[in-house]
């Protein structure tokens, strides 16, 4: 980079100055996460450059880039209000990219009820989940204890969660998730219990007006 002071006369200076491609912002993963923040987003791209100048802006808010690749960042978005922004990078913190990609934030998930709480260890069945702010639209995601399986959505209030087989009894915590990273409160625990057989039973018939004792 050189200096002049009468359009005529350069200094030659010590300092470079690099030209580099402008960014483009294909897609991000995951493009949605809560209004409370902390996701960590995957930008796919191209032209990232591994500086300390390498920020991405959610909204208006930048927060510092993680370099993987050329081709990738991770970001981790801030916390805002529900909406629909738009993500940029930058190489050098003040050019943002002109290209973008949508990133949405929502309301936590919230699971007010589960049904069953208890089930056999050889699993195969579901769990209906009540609750709201549940993603009617793309996936959401159920874990139970370290298993992750996608959810069926009934609704913004209802879903539905297959249950793994187990091969111990055991009482593991069943969380939501719109994102698959952050999930809602290990409040609601499905217990694993053993196969109940009945081996002997006293009476086997009564009458259709019911009263009968059956032990």
């Amino acid at each position: 980079l050189d200096v002049t002071m009468n359009g005529k006369d350069f200094i030659d200076s010590t300092f470079k100055f690099k030209y580099y491609d402008p960014i483009e912002i294909f897609n991000s993963t995951p493009a949605y996460g809560p209004i409370t923040g902390g996701t960590r987003v995957t930008l796919s791209g191209a032209n990232f450059e591994n500086n300390d100048k390498l920020f991405c802006k959610f909204g208006s808010i930048n927060v510092t880039a993680e370099f993987v690749k050329s081709t990738e960042v991770i970001c981790v978005s801030p916390a805002q209000s529900e909406a629909v922004i738009q993500v940029s990078v930058t190489n050098n913190y003040q050019d943002f990219s002109l290209s973008t990609t949508p990133f949405e934030y929502l309301p936590p998930l919230e699971i007010h009820r589960m049904y069953p709480q208890k089930g056999y260890r050889w699993g195969g069945y579901t769990t209906l989940l009540e609750g709201q702010y549940f993603r009617e639209s793309g996936s959401i995601y159920c874990k139970l204890g370290a298993h992750v399986s996608v959810a069926t959505v009934i609704n913004s209030t209802l879903a539905l969660c297959k249950i793994p087989p187990r091969e111990h009894l055991d009482i593991l915590p069943q969380e939501l998730s719109n994102n698959d990273q952050q999930y809602t409160n290990a409040s609601f625990m499905l217990e694993y219990v053993r196969f109940q057989v009945v081996t002997e039973m006293n009476r086997a018939s009564g009458p259709i007006t019911g009263g009968t004792e059956v032990h």
